[in-house]
């Protein structure tokens, strides 16, 4: 009788309970259908790596006559000298070379507006960026040079060089994996083999186009005799290639408008009005050296294109994709050496223009380490401009870093121009606002040009 009266009192227990769980399920339903939303708003926010500001850790740039603007937040504006090249930005394995040309120009405060004497357009003796060279050693220890003009913005011409000892024969010699069967006299040695072959660069945009190819004998600085394969192409528009570590891209044009002054000055308006404008506004050469550098050199017409007709000029930047404030070989160059890691700017010479008709005359002084002549590269255009000639690549003068391996920042405290301290918490966080501001400024605002 016990076991009996036991098992009903189990009996009854279990159903007491069972109806006791199933009253508390009903009333938590509108809880547990939200179970999944609370849980996901009561985790851990999971942690996401946000990818630096465009341009990474700081970037440095110079603009039509040309204006520069430096890593640090300075400014300054440079002449340069007439059909000389000029080093703005040197690292180890990187250098960034301009040509400079003169340029006269027309430039008003205003919307172009002959009949208002404050807009009225005052002619300007100046400058402008011509040409961009690069030369960079890749992570393999070739050198690539790269050629980008104003004058063509279509095209864009690669080179890349692989030197090894040469061989004791004068046949079958090897460089790398090629073999260039040469057959060469001691007063031929230099005009190479010519020829062409499927080209070492990985072409990212399509079919990979021909290269040219030849071989150079040379002597090292130690008098090692050396051999050289050089091969190069041509890039067309679209066109992105790499190799090692470095990759190239020839953007296609913007288009869009051009701005000039206080308002902006439609492109088409300048055609429907009879003005030539420049071809290809926009069209720039990218150049990127994973995980060091990007920079780019962009065609683009003069200001107040209307007033200007058929010219073009390059603006050339260069963005750290890296701490290069704190790299152990300190960046140099006109607008290189900004990236010092002192978080002073400092303003060096800038041009008024408080006449009708003038002259520009600063070198950035005060901004640079030195005088303006010790980035001018030693070179004569008119033989760098022959077949196979480099040298307005040339990463030497007085301040390189090309080949070195260690090397302070510049001492800033030396420099004479105004400094004033930078913030620099807003260095990334400002920097697109930044150049707005500037290209703003560069287009025709009081003092900016």
């Amino acid at each position: 009788m016990a076991a009996a009266l036991a098992a009903a009192l189990a009996a009854a227990l279990a159903a007491a309970l069972a109806a006791a769980l199933a009253a508390a399920l009903a009333a938590a339903a509108p809880v547990l259908a939200l179970a999944p939303v609370l849980a996901l708003a009561l985790a851990p926010a999971p942690v996401v790596a946000v990818a630096p500001a465009a341009g990474g850790l700081g970037s440095a740039s110079a603009r039509k006559d040309p204006h520069l603007h430096f890593a640090d937040g300075g400014r300054a504006d440079f002449r340069g000298q007439h059909g000389r090249v000029f080093n703005f930005l040197s690292g180890a394995n990187v250098s960034l070379n301009v040509e400079i040309a003169k340029a006269d120009f027309r430039w008003t405060r205003g919307l172009v507006d002959e009949a208002a004497p404050d807009t009225r357009p005052r002619l300007i003796h100046g400058t402008k960026m011509n040409a961009a060279y690069w030369t960079v050693r890749t992570t393999k220890g070739r050198r690539l040079l790269a050629t980008f003009r104003a004058s063509d913005p279509t095209h864009a011409i690669v080179e890349l060089a692989e030197s090894r000892p040469a061989p004791s024969h004068d046949n079958d010699r090897t460089v790398g994996n090629q073999t260039a069967a040469l057959s060469v006299s001691a007063n031929s040695a230099e005009a190479g083999l010519q020829g062409n072959s499927p080209c070492p660069l990985e072409f990212l945009s399509g079919a990979a186009r021909p290269c040219a190819q030849r071989v150079t004998e040379s002597t090292s600085k130690r008098g090692v005799p050396l051999l050289t394969a050089w091969t190069s192409t041509t890039l067309q528009p679209g066109d992105h290639v790499s190799i090692d570590n470095i990759d190239l891209h020839l953007t296609y044009a913007r288009g869009g408008d051009v701005r000039g002054g206080g308002g902006a000055v439609r492109a088409e308006d300048g055609a429907a009005s009879g003005t030539e404008l420049s071809r290809d506004p926009g069209r720039a050469l990218v150049v990127t050296v994973a995980g060091k550098w990007r920079m780019s050199a962009q065609a683009n017409p003069f200001p107040f294109a209307p007033l200007n007709p058929g010219q073009t000029l390059l603006d050339v930047s260069a963005s750290a994709l890296y701490d290069a404030d704190h790299d152990p070989v300190a960046p140099h160059g006109l607008f290189g050496q900004s990236f010092d890691g002192d978080n002073v700017a400092v303003d060096g010479k800038v041009d008024g223009r408080a006449s009708d008709e003038q002259t520009t005359s600063a070198q950035a002084e005060g901004a640079i380490e030195g005088t303006w002549t010790d980035y001018m590269i030693k070179c004569n255009l008119e033989r760098s401009n022959e077949v196979h000639s480099h040298c307005a690549h040339s990463p030497s003068f007085k301040f390189s870093r090309f080949d070195l391996s260690a090397a302070p920042p510049r001492d800033v405290a030396k420099l004479t121009g105004k400094k004033h301290l930078l913030d620099s918490s807003k260095k990334l966080a400002g920097r697109e606002a930044r150049a707005n501001a500037r290209e703003a400024a560069d287009q025709g605002l009081p003092d900016a040009v």
